[in-house]
C-alpha cells in the first residue's frame, strides 16, 4: 500500500489541501453589493447600487508600480422561465484604475464613456466608484409582460486585463481573486 510507504507525505497532503480548502471557504469577500434597487424614468429602466470595493494589498502594490486595474460591474436583465431563464439585456461597466506617482493622484477611467476623474486617495477613489445611481439598464419596451423580471449584478477586478506577465500569479493566487458575490434585485414596474 502506498500509505504504508509514505504515511507522513500523504497526511502532510491531506492537511495542507484541507487547510487550502479552509481558507478558500472562509476567505471574505473583497467586493460586496450592498444594495440596490432599479426605477423607471420616462422610458429607460436605470439601475442605483451601493458597492463596497476592497482591494487585496497584492492589487495595491501591483497599482503603486504602474499597472492599471480593470474592474467591471456585471448587470444582467432577466425573466423567470419554467426552464431556464430568459435573458434580456447585459450590461458591463468597466473601470480602469491607475496611479499618476507624479501627482500622487489615483486615476479611474470610465471605459465605457470614455470620462476621466481623479482622486487624491484610493480609500476615496473606491467608495466614489461605488455608489452608482441612475446606470441606464433598459429601455421600458423590451419588459411587455406582467411576470417579474430581475436583474443580477456582480463586481469583479477582470484577471484578464492584467499584463500577460501577471496573469498565471493572478489566476493561482487568492489575493487576485477580487469578486462581489452575484445579487439580485427586482425590476421595478
Amino acid at each position: 500500500m502506498l500509505f504504508d510507504k509514505y504515511p507522513v507525505q500523504i497526511a502532510g497532503f491531506w492537511l495542507y489541501f484541507c487547510l487550502w480548502f479552509v481558507a478558500m471557504a472562509v476567505h471574505a469577500d473583497d467586493f460586496a453589493i450592498v444594495q440596490a434597487s432599479t426605477h423607471l424614468s420616462g422610458h429607460l429602466y436605470k439601475l442605483d447600487t451601493e458597492i463596497h470595493y476592497q482591494l487585496s494589498d497584492e492589487a495595491v502594490d501591483a497599482l503603486h508600480h504602474g499597472i492599471s486595474l480593470t474592474l467591471v460591474l456585471s448587470a444582467k436583465v432577466f425573466k423567470k422561465r419554467w426552464l431556464w431563464d430568459e435573458n434580456i439585456a447585459d450590461i458591463k461597466q468597466r473601470y480602469l484604475l491607475s496611479y499618476q506617482p507624479l501627482t500622487k493622484q489615483y486615476q479611474v477611467k470610465f471605459l465605457n464613456t470614455g470620462f476621466i476623474e481623479f482622486f487624491d486617495s484610493l480609500s476615496l477613489l473606491l467608495v466614489e466608484l461605488g455608489i452608482i445611481e441612475g446606470l441606464p439598464l433598459l429601455d421600458e419596451k423590451w419588459v411587455n409582460d406582467k411576470k417579474p423580471y430581475y436583474v443580477e449584478l456582480d463586481a469583479q477586478l477582470d484577471i484578464e486585463a492584467l499584463p500577460t506577465a501577471l496573469r498565471p500569479l493572478a489566476y493561482l493566487s487568492s489575493h487576485w481573486r477580487l469578486s462581489s458575490r452575484v445579487f439580485v434585485c427586482r425590476l421595478a414596474k
